[in-house]
């Protein structure tokens, strides 16, 4: 194969052979080497696919988080699906393995009475706030935030309650 060929130029030399041949048959199959580049390129494309996959679905495994105190870490600690193994249920932080653009869905549930205020955080420093108020009411309040992040390979997501003064408590 010819390694410093670029794919137009290995077209080319293949549409210059095949109008040498006079088969028909001949002049539409590939040469062996634009064959080899398909090959390399389809195992390239399936290597990259693989690694790339990354999708985790995961629940707290308690019913009742209260008194959590400022900056805790919310441990989604029931791990239903991790594909690429991202997620690490035993701190709660997602590591990005690749470069690219990820969905974040967060739903948080408050008791009556109660409230939840937490914050979905990159690299330290938070992206935006989830509040789940029932405070005022005598029944269970539930809200989901979505999050689209571009986010480079090695960095962290993880979700943490706001502050002392606003952590899952009754107020």
């Amino acid at each position: 194969m010819y390694r410093n060929e670029t794919t137009k130029e290995l077209t080319e030399r293949s549409n210059k052979s095949s109008q040498q041949v006079p088969n028909e048959k001949e002049s539409r199959s590939d040469t062996p080497q634009l064959l080899d580049l398909k090959r390399e390129t389809k195992t390239k494309i399936k290597k990259e696919s693989e690694v790339s996959r990354v999708a985790f679905y995961a629940t707290v495994a308690v019913s009742d988080l209260f008194n959590l105190g400022e900056h805790h870490i919310i441990v989604f600690d029931h791990v239903v699906t991790n594909v690429g193994r991202a997620y690490h249920g035993n701190t709660g932080i997602f590591i990005a393995p690749v470069n690219g653009v990820y969905f974040f869905s967060v739903t948080a549930m408050s008791s009556p009475q109660h409230y939840q205020f937490l914050e979905l955080v990159k690299d330290g420093v938070p992206v935006n706030d989830i509040l789940a108020d029932a405070n005022n009411a005598n029944f269970y309040v539930s809200v989901t935030r979505a999050f689209i992040l571009e986010i480079g390979q090695g960095s962290e997501i993880w979700v943490r309650t706001v502050s002392a003064e606003n952590m899952i408590t009754k107020r």
